[in-house]
């Protein structure tokens, strides 16, 4: 019995060890060790915008079940690295020294993107200038950088690849010939989002999307203003 407890508390021992390098390294992420170029790499987000939404995302995050679950800190960064790659094989986990299989990776994707879409983190980052002031801001920024007048924002639309869905297949199959949704984005001069609808299968064209956008009756409302989106 002796031994069995000398056993047990030096694998206790290894736990906790194992968990402060982790959380080192985390802390490692989150301090200014890492250069910002490469963490703009990995995740496509500056530090700054990376510690401000954790702010807010980790609260939405499902609460951790032991003390063997993952840290909402390592979701996040998952999440992140996958959103920027596309790829389950750069799983940030790797990256702080620890083994995370695909279903992990999984399930942080699921619980990092079912926080971000909830209203409050989307009318926070994702909205249209609603006010005659902040709209003349959009158009300085453009003119000052691209000197083009009375330019808010640019509109495009990308394809996203999906599986194969069972129901309406054919509304997801493009042009291209495989299936995804027809994504509408709308952004500053800065790229930052505005506006996105991402409701339309990838058979959709373009134009139906953006006349059936609620941007377009909102901009044909203004009176008295000259208001443009380049890409439409």
């Amino acid at each position: 019995m002796p031994r069995l407890a000398g056993i047990l508390e030096a694998l206790n021992e290894e736990e906790i060890e194992r968990r402060r390098f982790k959380r080192k390294m985390r802390t490692r992420y989150l301090q200014r060790s890492i250069p910002d170029f490469e963490f703009v790499s990995k995740y496509r987000l500056s530090r700054e915008v990376f510690e401000n939404l954790c702010q807010y995302v980790v609260r939405l995050l499902p609460l951790p079940k032991n003390s063997r679950a993952i840290d909402p800190i390592t979701k996040i960064l998952t999440a992140l690295n996958f959103y920027a790659s596309g790829s389950y094989q750069g799983a940030v986990g790797q990256n702080l020294d620890t083994t995370m299989a695909q279903q992990s990776v999984s399930n942080c994707i699921r619980d990092v993107t079912d926080a971000l879409n909830t209203p409050y983190i989307l009318r926070k980052y994702i909205r249209f200038p609603q006010s005659r002031e902040d709209r003349n801001i959009l158009k300085r920024n453009f003119a000052t950088q691209y000197g083009i007048p009375g330019v808010i924002g640019c509109i495009d639309s990308t394809h996203v690849a999906i599986i194969r869905p069972t129901v309406n297949e054919e509304r997801f199959f493009n042009r291209k010939h495989y299936h995804s949704l027809n994504v509408q984005v709308i952004a500053d001069s800065n790229l930052k989002i505005m506006n996105i609808d991402a409701s339309y299968g990838g058979a959709t064209h373009d134009a139906f999307i953006w006349e059936h956008n609620e941007i377009k009756d909102h901009l044909e409302s203004l009176q008295g203003e000259t208001t443009y989106l380049l890409g439409i």
